[in-house]
């Protein structure tokens, strides 16, 4: 869906970006205290930013499912909370899993139950 579509973009942009990379070309770990302080600090407006449109494109795209058992605008920021907190942990730890892997244990994980709880099918 339009949320798998976004996270699979986004884990592909970061796998294949100068910043995750070292200058030869190999997998590098992020600065985890760049990472951290982007993540942690929820009034970052990098952060703020990403999450705001996260979340708008989410509601944009996605009609709530009637008579839901979670509100979709609680559900989408739950979406967005997830993707970064993951994203995250991925970065920090050398991208372990290729970007389609991560997109798959992402949806599993925390797209699938989010659309089926709050969103239309």
């Amino acid at each position: 869906g339009p949320c798998g579509a976004f996270v699979g973009s986004a884990l592909r942009a970061s796998h294949s970006s100068r910043i995750t990379r070292c200058s030869r070309g190999s997998p590098a770990r992020v600065a985890p205290k760049r990472v951290r302080h982007l993540q942690i600090n929820p009034s970052h407006p990098l952060v703020r930013r990403i999450f705001a449109v996260g979340v708008e494109n989410i509601l944009r795209v996605s009609p709530p499912r009637p008579g839901a058992a979670v509100p979709a605008d609680l559900a989408a920021q739950h979406l967005m909370a997830s993707v970064l907190r993951l994203l995250k942990w991925w970065l920090e730890q050398g991208m372990p899993y290729p970007p389609a892997r991560m997109g798959e244990i992402l949806s599993a994980l925390v797209i699938e139950p989010a659309r089926r709880l709050a969103f239309a099918p």
